[in-house]
């Protein structure tokens, strides 16, 4: 693969507008998915389909997850699922929509139905058009695999750090917590800026991320090895915000924090700063 500078683009400014009314049938699928006992699954399974009539690339996505892995109905058996039957043609269908819809998302979905083997007679390596272009659209995943490929995938001593962290740089400014943690990860493992590690954790834990939240909780508690601090000097409030916050996105998992990167910015790191290459300077979007 020829290394190139790239330019970064943000999935938000390529997702095609939402239909007002579409939006209404998809939220109100969400809202019942949610719901305790059984889910009425013909009724979601039919607000989806509304919102897709107006091209709602949300409700493609979300349906096409269901037909991935079916759905269980109160007397199925553990391995038949009939609520929503097992579609992988139906999926695909769907995700090939959302491509033609030039949604971020759906080229990202449709490389990996190819590579996965879930398109019928598909030339696997039109999978690496499809992935290109969500690369060229912002899509989180896609930078965060084009990210890894030049941090983690070349031969020892080859490595380009530094093209990598274009990729995750354009991922740190979207808001994909998954993705997010990733870039925590590089800056880790690759780089080994604890600081700006910590700030990716950080925003996605603002995002409502679990496993993100469970990071800030250790970084600062003085029982944690040095590792799981990040190097960081021990403080107990900081260690009480973090638990108590974990434990409301415990219970509630649409929980965010939007001002926690505002109102609790991270202390600075005893020998790298704020940032390892910039150690006055906060890390910002």
């Amino acid at each position: 693969m020829t290394a190139k500078p790239y330019i970064c683009a943000l999935e938000k400014d390529h997702n095609p507008p939402l239909d007002p009314e579409a939006d209404k049938y998809f939220k109100e699928a969400v809202a019942l998915e949610k719901t305790n006992g059984w889910e009425d699954w013909p009724k979601i399974v039919h607000l989806y389909e509304k919102a897709i009539e107006k091209n709602h690339w949300k409700a493609m996505y979300n349906l096409a997850g269901h037909y991935k892995t079916g759905e269980y109905g109160r007397n199925d058996e553990v391995d038949h699922p009939t609520a929503v039957k097992k579609d992988i043609d139906k999926m695909v269908a769907l995700h090939y929509q959302m491509v033609k819809l030039e949604v971020p998302l759906g080229y990202y979905t449709f490389a990996m139905d190819i590579n996965n083997g879930y398109v019928r007679d598909a030339d696997k390596k039109s999978a690496a058009l499809y992935f290109g272009k969500a690369v060229e659209l912002g899509y989180p995943l896609a930078l965060v695999s084009r990210g890894n490929y030049y941090a983690f995938s070349l031969p020892r001593g080859e490595q380009r750090y530094d093209i990598a962290e274009q990729y995750f740089k354009c991922v740190g400014k979207q808001d994909n917590t998954k993705a997010l943690i990733e870039v925590a990860d590089f800056y880790k493992i690759a780089k080994e800026n604890m600081p700006l590690s910590v700030y990716y954790y950080q925003k996605a834990a603002s995002l409502g991320d679990l496993t993100a939240m469970m990071v800030m909780k250790y970084v600062f508690d003085n029982k944690s090895d040095l590792v799981d601090r990040f190097g960081y000097e021990p403080d107990q409030n900081l260690v009480e915000l973090y638990t108590d916050l974990y434990y409301q996105l415990d219970k509630n998992a649409d929980l965010k924090f939007p001002n926690l990167l505002k109102e609790h910015p991270l202390p600075r790191h005893p020998t790298q700063g704020y940032d390892a290459d910039n150690p006055d300077v906060r890390p910002t979007e």
